[in-house]
């Protein structure tokens, strides 16, 4: 798999078909910002890993929650901008903005599945803003150990 290039989120792909993506945090340099995780730190700063029927779509939902509060079904969008307003966010994180990444992959949501996948055994957690631990289920990495 190759990811493209690291973009602003104001920045959208050109590419409107099935994929992963990831976001992540990083200061007004543009350098990543570090999140503490439970198995260790991920210096790459990734908050979602998420799955879409068309990239750039899902991306511009993202955007527009972020960036101009607009209400878009973007779970993890709507999370951060109710972090901005009703936590220390903005306190502790500043002028960080966000960045993202993706691959063209057909399979999006198994893709997307091995990526969370991957993240949980490095980490012991998925990424900060996702919700989704269906690769912990009766199919997934739970049979491996019990």
């Amino acid at each position: 798999m190759d990811w493209s290039n690291w973009e602003n989120i104001e920045n959208l792909p050109d590419y409107e078909g099935k994929g992963v993506y990831r976001f992540r945090l990083v200061d007004n340099k543009g350098k990543c910002v570090s999140i503490p995780r439970f198995l260790g730190e991920d210096k790459d700063g990734i908050i979602v890993i998420g799955e879409a029927e068309n990239i750039k779509t899902r991306l511009n939902q993202f955007n527009k929650v972020v960036t101009e509060s607009k209400k878009y079904a973007h779970s993890e969008g709507l999370t951060i901008h109710l972090l901005r307003k009703i936590t220390k966010f903005k306190e502790i994180y500043g002028m960080c903005t966000f960045q993202y990444t993706f691959i063209k992959v057909d399979e999006h949501k198994e893709a997307e599945k091995k990526l969370l996948e991957n993240y949980f055994e490095d980490y012991g957690e998925t990424p900060p803003l996702n919700y989704k631990r269906e690769f912990i289920s009766s199919k997934g990495i739970r049979d491996s150990y019990f």
